[in-house]
């Protein structure tokens, strides 16, 4: 059984291109496509993903929104 691996991955930066902080509820998050692709692909292998992020608390619902769709 091949052993499956846990991956860690931070938001901005990695998943979607960076914006200034204070811009997050005004402008569109623009995804990284290679890095959706990668994920996608790890995740369809069986691998935990595991989504990060340093933003305060008070982002909790607009970044749920963004990430889930």
């Amino acid at each position: 059984m091949e052993k499956k691996n846990t991956i860690f991955c931070d938001i901005d930066g990695t998943i979607f291109k960076y914006r200034k902080f204070e811009t997050y509820k005004t402008t569109p998050a623009e995804p990284i496509q290679s890095t959706i692709e990668y994920l996608q692909k790890r995740h369809e292998e069986g691998h935990m993903i595991i989504i990060i992020t340093a933003r305060p608390h008070d982002m909790l619902s607009h970044t749920l929104l963004i990430v889930t769709g």
